[in-house]
């Protein structure tokens, strides 16, 4: 199951936009230039960390969603939500 938390816009009852949470090792740091292009390819070009080190793609349209996920490196990394420990 894909951990996507989608949002609404202006007040609207349409699902607009989504955000993608992804689970990453602890060393990712050769995998930054990948998170760059995709945040800008598909989204606006945000990205956050939390506060367990995982990444944060804000504002994904829901029509650019499923191209998104196509990419390599979701083989390489989960978008499932682990258990904090």
């Amino acid at each position: 199951m894909l951990h996507s938390m989608p949002f609404l816009q202006c007040c609207t009852s349409q699902l607009t936009q989504h955000l993608l949470l992804l689970h990453l090792p602890s060393s990712f740091s050769d995998d930054l230039d990948d998170f760059a292009r995709i945040a800008d390819t598909y989204g606006d070009g945000s990205i956050r960390l939390t506060c367990e080190e995982n990444i944060l793609f804000p504002n994904i349209p829901t029509a650019k969603l499923e191209t998104m996920l196509a990419e390599p490196m979701f083989e390489r990394f989960t978008t499932q939500p682990g258990t904090l420990g």
